[in-house]
Parts: C-alpha cells; sequence; structure tokens
C-alpha cells in the first residue's frame, strides 16, 4: 500500500481546519483563520486546493459524502425490530454539539445555499436520498400504504429532526428533544394502522 501523498495530506488537514473554524466563525472563517487553525500558510490553501469558492465546494462534497454514507451503513447488522429506534436515536440525538459537528456543518451550509450553488445541489441530494432510504425502510417495516403516505412521513421526520436540532442550538431545554422523537414516532406509528 502507497503513501498517501503530500497533496492528499494537506488538503485532509486544510479541510479538518476548515471543519473547525466553522464551529468557532461560521462558513465564512477567514483563509487566515483557516490556514491558522491549519498550521500552514495562506498561500498553501491556494496552492493546494485553490480559491475560497473551491474551497467551500471542497467542504461540500466532503460533509455530504461523509453524511450520506453515515446514513446508508446506519442500518447494517440492526434487526428490522430495532431499525427505526435507531434511525430515530441518530436523528434525534443528545449528544455533545463536539459530536454533533456534522449536523453543525449541514446547517451551516443550508444558510449558505444561495451563495454556493454545489451547497444546494448537494444538500438536494442529500436530503431526497435520506428520505428515500427512510422511506424504503417504512415501506418494507409497514406494507399496504401508498408510496406517498411513506414519503411524506420521512420527509416529516426529517424536518422535525433539522429543526429541533436548530432550536436546541438556540439554548432551549433539552426536553424538547425528547418531545420531537416522539412526534416522529407518532408520525411512524400512524403508518402502522
Amino acid at each position: 500500500m502507497g503513501r498517501k501523498s503530500l497533496e492528499a495530506q494537506r488538503k485532509e488537514e486544510i479541510l479538518a481546519a476548515f471543519e473547525r473554524c466553522i464551529r468557532t466563525y461560521g462558513l465564512d472563517a477567514s483563509l487566515e483563520q483557516i490556514a491558522d487553525e491549519a498550521n500552514v500558510k495562506r498561500s498553501l490553501i491556494r496552492h493546494y486546493i485553490g480559491n475560497r469558492d473551491v474551497l467551500v465546494d471542497e467542504l461540500i462534497v466532503r460533509i455530504t459524502g461523509e453524511v450520506l454514507e453515515q446514513v446508508r451503513t446506519m442500518g447494517d447488522g440492526i434487526p428490522d425490530s430495532e431499525l427505526l429506534g435507531q434511525t430515530l436515536d441518530y436523528l434525534f440525538r443528545t449528544d455533545s454539539a463536539e459530536d454533533s459537528t456534522d449536523r453543525l456543518l449541514l446547517q451551516a451550509l443550508m444558510t449558505a445555499q444561495n451563495r454556493y450553488p454545489l451547497a444546494k445541489q448537494s444538500l438536494q441530494a442529500l436530503f431526497t436520498e435520506i428520505v428515500s432510504l427512510l422511506a424504503g425502510d417504512l415501506m418494507r417495516l409497514f406494507p399496504g400504504r401508498d408510496a406517498t403516505a411513506y414519503h411524506e412521513t420521512a420527509y416529516s421526520i426529517l424536518c422535525l429532526s433539522f429543526g429541533n436540532e436548530s432550536m436546541l442550538r438556540l439554548g432551549l431545554a433539552p426536553a424538547y428533544n425528547l418531545a420531537a422523537r416522539q412526534h416522529a414516532q407518532q408520525l411512524i406509528d400512524r403508518l402502522k394502522g
């Protein structure tokens, strides 16, 4: 197995630093802040990645790819009887902000979708696939409904999850997370008939 090239390593370091900067400064973190966090000169960001727009596009591809991989493999090895519980645990998790960086990064991209067309396209594709995957699980577990009902339920659960996450970041009581999760479960229970 060959060694990772210096270019790939530097690119990884810069993108990881950009992710960390988003926690503190948001998506508008300056190239200087990112360079400081990556412990490189600003000129190396341009050398290894390119201008700010290319840097953001690279981060978009990275984040949406990572989240999609998590979602695609989330149910691997989980019995059907536990699948929806695990899914709701993932969507309405109560871990620290440190552990939910992917959500923070997705929300940062959502706020910037008008400035970065790739963000909008990538998020649309990501959320469409998440809805389709969840709808497919619902269809398999609770057959006999109209296909629209599964997709509407999956979409509603996703919206509830992301709205809830945004509200919790404002410092609202964590008890609201439990209430949001319970409402998502009620949406699922309606499919049971």
